[in-house]
């Protein structure tokens, strides 16, 4: 003779674990939903950062034999660094929104 009360509880679960179970698979999914969520945000804010492109002026005159020697950008300008022929230098700010000359800096050295 078997024994059938063995057979019948043995796939079962008590119903309190079930509940522990079923409260943990919710709030794990809410914390993946949450986390995806919240990459995606991430990711849209961070290439929304990238289409700010430095726009600055299209052309820039220079003196006769003044070449460029460096181009940075700091927060909202441009700013060009030339070289003249007698060792002369130059830095150009430029407004990177409306592309306009903001200032203009000579440097030069102590004549000996």
């Amino acid at each position: 003779m078997q024994d059938d009360t063995n057979t019948e509880t043995q796939g079962e679960f008590p119903a309190q674990n079930m509940r522990g179970l079923k409260l943990l698979v919710t709030v794990m999914t809410v914390l993946l939903v949450a986390g995806t969520v919240l990459l995606i945000y991430g990711i849209i804010d961070k290439s929304g950062a990238m289409e700010k492109s430095v726009e600055g002026p299209s052309a820039i005159t220079l003196p006769p034999g003044a070449q460029v020697n460096d181009v940075f950008t700091v927060e909202d300008r441009l700013i060009v660094q030339t070289i003249g022929d007698n060792d002369d230098q130059r830095i150009y700010l430029f407004n990177i929104k409306n592309g306009k000359l903001a200032g203009e800096i000579s440097i030069t050295g102590e004549d000996e």
